[in-house]
């Protein structure tokens, strides 16, 4: 397919698009197409297909595990967002958790982690969180989920200069 061509169907992706959609909506849709050029299976084949614990989500893509460390993260999200509201806090933990199916169909969707630069690390952004996790040829392990405004490193500014 031509550059030309491309520009035009994102046009009409973008312009079918209701006004109130995100680009997560946006980057949703243009996974679907993907998918469904690719031969990928339906929304629900993957629902079906789902197996395992739930510290380890199998799709008909990847397995993606989560580790001690990224679950302590999610308990700790949790226990924060409680103190003000039970429920809001569930369902931010229920979207970050769900993107595991976006990373298990198209671990390479996600951005390379600016601080390691290495090809296998990498991440995908749910609201003010990275999720941050590392493609191993059988499986995907999230490392971490961590708020966008945390120094992945672990520096402090004093540090940097």
């Amino acid at each position: 397919m031509s550059i030309i061509m491309e520009k035009d169907e994102a046009h009409r992706i973008i312009d079918r698009m209701p006004p109130n959609a995100t680009w997560d909506d946006l980057m949703r849709e243009i996974y679907v197409r993907e998918a469904l050029s690719a031969g990928w299976p339906t929304a629900r084949q993957v629902d079906q297909g789902r197996k395992g614990s739930p510290r380890e989500v199998r799709f008909t893509g990847m397995k993606v595990h989560w580790t001690d460390t990224a679950q302590g993260h999610l308990e700790a999200i949790y226990a924060y967002i409680a103190q003000d509201s039970s429920e809001y806090a569930k369902r931010i933990v229920d979207r970050l958790t769900r993107r595991s199916q976006q990373i298990a169909q198209f671990p390479y969707s996600g951005r390379r982690v600016p601080e390691y630069d290495a090809d296998p690390i990498r991440e995908v952004i749910e609201g003010s969180f990275r999720i941050i996790y590392y493609i191993k040829s059988d499986q995907i392990d999230v490392l971490a989920v961590i708020h966008g405004a945390m120094d992945v490193l672990g520096r402090s500014e004093q540090e940097d200069k």
